[in-house]
């Protein structure tokens, strides 16, 4: 099916109205949130406006935002394969099991088991097994249990704001769904092999490369650049692309400067969170831009 600006994930959809991106110049305080320590990484996870990346030897390191703002890194001992900056930090460990630490708000247990991948959503994670089983859990506080769509297996899985979505191994298809328990909320598009779930819209890439995206535009997220694209990000309000040769495109909102990337650097992935980016450039250093229109901290 054609994916409308009325599918999974729009306002309509959670009954209330389109959260406007919150206001502030491109040169506006960043929090931290755009000086990643020194050193390589593997891989980096960007959220509300802190980051956190894996190093080669495991290790996590988050910084900038409102959990750490312009304090040194916080380093937690690896070795972790994977992490997402969500309501709180999660990582998956070498020996696949999910550990959560610097919550903002109380959330329920991680789920047992072994997993591969993590991924956070505002109150909400879903974890990917090597099977292709997903398993989610939120915050303590909400009133909905956390609900995934039964009968599916998954090999690419993302969450935005309010929503999860993934690309379901046997068929092809993309799933999107509402884990705050709304079980007819689950919509499905054919086509995609890589999907990313922003705050009221998705972005999906296609066998050639080529990006879709469907529903909120108040930023601009659904005007995608053209060409071939080999991943796709999500923000709140803007999306980014990696291509074949490294280079970077980003749209949608811009206000803090995360639709900008730097000009010249390469890279091997990229992260987009709330109104800021991060990515992993082929030194393995992390190059962040955007801001961070959260409270900081000293």
């Amino acid at each position: 099916m054609v994916p409308s600006p009325r599918d999974v994930g729009a306002p309509e959809d959670l009954g209330q109205d389109r959260l406007a991106m919150p206001d502030g110049p491109k040169d506006a305080l960043s929090c931290g949130s755009n000086s990643p320590p020194e050193g390589t990484f593997k891989s980096v996870s960007s959220g509300s406006g802190d980051s956190c990346g894996v190093r080669p030897n495991g290790d996590i390191v988050c910084w900038g935002g409102y959990r750490y703002g312009h304090r040194s890194a916080v380093v937690t001992p690896g070795p972790f394969v994977d992490v997402a900056s969500g309501a709180c930090v999660c990582g998956v460990r070498d020996n696949g099991s999910i550990e959560c630490w610097d919550c903002a708000d109380p959330l329920s247990a991680p789920p047992a088991g072994a997993f591969v991948r993590v991924e956070a959503g505002e109150s909400h994670f879903c974890a990917l097994r090597a099977d292709g089983t997903v398993t989610c859990w939120g915050l303590r506080q909400s009133a909905m249990p956390p609900f995934v769509p039964p009968g599916y297996k998954f090999t690419n899985l993302s969450s935005g704001a309010y929503t999860a979505c993934g690309v379901e191994m046997s068929a092809r298809q993309t799933v999107c769904w509402m884990p705050g328990g709304y079980p007819d909320s689950t919509r499905t598009y054919a086509g995609y092999t890589e999907v990313a779930a922003g705050r009221f819209f998705n972005c999906g890439l296609l066998a050639a490369g080529d990006l879709s995206c469907w529903g909120d535009d108040s930023y601009g997220q659904l005007r995608r650049p053209g060409g071939a694209f080999l991943h796709v990000t999500a923000g709140d309000f803007h999306a980014c692309a990696l291509r074949a040769d490294g280079s970077v495109a980003c749209w949608g909102g811009n206000n803090y400067g995360q639709s900008t990337p730097p000009s010249g650097i390469r890279f091997t992935q990229i992260s987009a969170g709330m109104v800021h980016t991060c990515g992993v450039a082929t030194d393995g250093t992390v190059k962040c831009w955007g801001g961070n229109p959260i409270y900081c901290p000293e």
